[in-house]
């Protein structure tokens, strides 16, 4: 996986590689009733092991990767729910990681694994996936409003430079006129232009970003 540049990346990739185990536990689960030597089967069960395996990678190593690479904090519940949705995983890699033909071995139609499905896996991701879009969703806000504040405050303080750029040239076209040296009176009255111009400029980008 390609390295994520925002929060907004990489709750969109985590989604995509986290939501479907669900619908890979929920098919794992009715695989009891499939014939185990269709090819309905075996394509079924690739398929829910390959997304299996891709939310556990996710989980387990490039989502606190990608986190830490951003500088985002996880609040205490966000990682709690991302070990539990992890935890939740087990016994379905311990199913996908079974050649094919034990897998009726390995599923056996158990009770236990179908409640595993209802009472853990899906909740678990379910409910992970929730805090994970909620929190980085606040966090990027969050970070988009203090960028502005920010930018607004730097734009502010260039505008007090040119305001003070701006005067050093009123007071150069004085001593210009009190010398008589008139090539200096042109270099002040340009400073001027220029001064009166970045000001004008920054002001307005300022007036648009208060109103953004």
């Amino acid at each position: 996986m390609a390295d994520t540049t925002s929060l907004p990346d990489l709750s969109g990739a985590c989604f995509v590689a986290v939501g479907p185990a669900r619908i890979a536990a929920c098919a794992l689960a009715l695989l009891c009733e499939e014939d185990r030597q269709s090819p309905e089967f075996q394509s079924r069960f690739e398929t829910s092991a390959q997304r299996i395996k891709t939310a556990q990678t996710m989980l387990m190593e490039t989502f606190p990767s990608e986190i830490h690479r951003i500088g985002h904090i996880m609040s205490d519940d966000l990682e709690h729910a991302r070990r539990a949705a992890l935890d939740s995983l087990t016994p379905l890699l311990r199913v996908v990681d079974n050649p094919l033909d034990q897998i009726d071995d390995s599923i056996g139609c158990r009770k236990e694994f179908r409640d595993h499905f209802f009472r853990r896996a899906e909740p678990d991701i379910s409910h992970f996936l929730a805090l994970m879009t909620a929190e980085l969703a606040k966090a990027d806000a969050t970070q988009r409003a203090d960028h502005k504040s920010n930018a607004i405050r730097s734009i502010e303080n260039a505008s007090s430079v040119g305001r003070a750029i701006s005067m050093i040239s009123v007071n150069a076209s004085i001593e210009a006129s009190r010398s008589g040296n008139q090539g200096f009176r042109v270099i002040a009255d340009e400073i001027k232009t220029l001064a009166a111009q970045t000001e004008a400029f920054l002001r307005e980008v300022g007036e648009a970003m208060h109103r953004s």
